[in-house]
């Protein structure tokens, strides 16, 4: 944990898919909302325009609507309750299913609210439809 948030992400050998959409859509939306900011800080190169949000499930929820709202060609998401249930009461517990559930919650809202509006992508480099990439940790 402490490494991610340690350093920049600047990898050119391996870059983010975030840098790959960027480099075939110049001018597209690339938004990030995630509960753990190292994930913008360390993971997400700095210098490519990805508007990055971070904060608690409400906020992220809000960000994520304000997100789908304006039809991104990239959208991350990234709910850090499984993993803090996990930790807090224990893995395969009551407690850590019982967030795995709200969790899995979010993700099939903001799933069925982007999954239309995000274009097709189609280049040479990258060959994918409706990217939205769901990301949690348990």
């Amino acid at each position: 944990n402490g490494t991610v948030c340690q350093r920049k992400y600047e990898d050119e050998e391996l870059p983010t898919l975030f840098k790959r959409v960027r480099r075939a859509f110049p001018d597209a939306l690339l938004v990030s909302c995630s509960n753990w900011d190292p994930i913008n800080f360390g993971i997400i190169e700095e210098d490519i325009g990805v508007e990055k949000y971070a904060g608690d499930d409400e906020t992220v929820c809000q960000q994520i609507e304000a997100a789908v709202a304006r039809k991104p060609k990239l959208l991350f998401i990234q709910f850090d309750g499984c993993d803090e249930a996990g930790h807090g009461f224990g893995y395969g517990t009551e407690g850590h299913l019982e967030q795995i559930r709200k969790t899995d919650g979010y993700y099939i809202v903001y799933h069925d609210k982007a999954s239309y509006c995000l274009p097709m992508l189609k280049t040479k480099r990258l060959s994918f439809t409706h990217v939205f990439i769901l990301h949690y940790i348990f």
